[in-house]
């Protein structure tokens, strides 16, 4: 399976997805899984590479029903921050955000900090991470230089 996706990919993208696959196994985010998963997981790795949405949509294929994120407001599922973060990143999309774009993402950490993120990344969008405790003029600073 890793060789007919590999072979298609040009050599720093075969040893990037080796690299990935690894550490992904290593992590418990990634064992055996049914042969149907597992082309949809590699589709998912063609679509967004090695970004922070990456570990979470194959996670939402493997096991969608676990618990993602448990936050004041109660729990996510895999599924449902997979979901969550496609619907943020057409929103993002429709704007205007693409591959390259900068998102400045402003929350404390809770599920939406976690899904801006995916959301960004799943439109290859770099993310600028801005502390909540900034003073106006610290803000300003940061977004006039980043």
């Amino acid at each position: 399976m890793l060789e007919a996706i590999t072979s298609r990919l040009p050599l720093n993208r075969v040893s990037d997805s080796v690299w990935a696959v690894s550490v992904l196994r290593q992590r418990g985010l990634l064992g055996p899984v049914r042969p149907d998963k597992a082309v949809r997981m590699a589709h998912r790795y063609l679509q967004l590479g090695i970004t922070p949405a990456l570990g979470s949509a194959l996670r939402a294929i493997e096991c969608p029903d676990e618990t993602a994120i448990s936050d004041e407001l109660g729990e996510l599922t895999f599924s449902e921050t997979h979901a969550r973060s496609n619907a943020l990143a057409r929103g993002l999309a429709d704007l205007g955000v693409g591959d390259g774009d900068g998102v400045a993402i402003m929350c404390r950490n809770h599920r939406y900090f976690v899904e801006a993120t995916m959301a960004s990344a799943k439109l290859g969008a770099v993310c600028l991470y801005l502390n909540t405790a900034f003073a106006a003029p610290q803000l300003a600073e940061v977004m006039k230089r980043e």
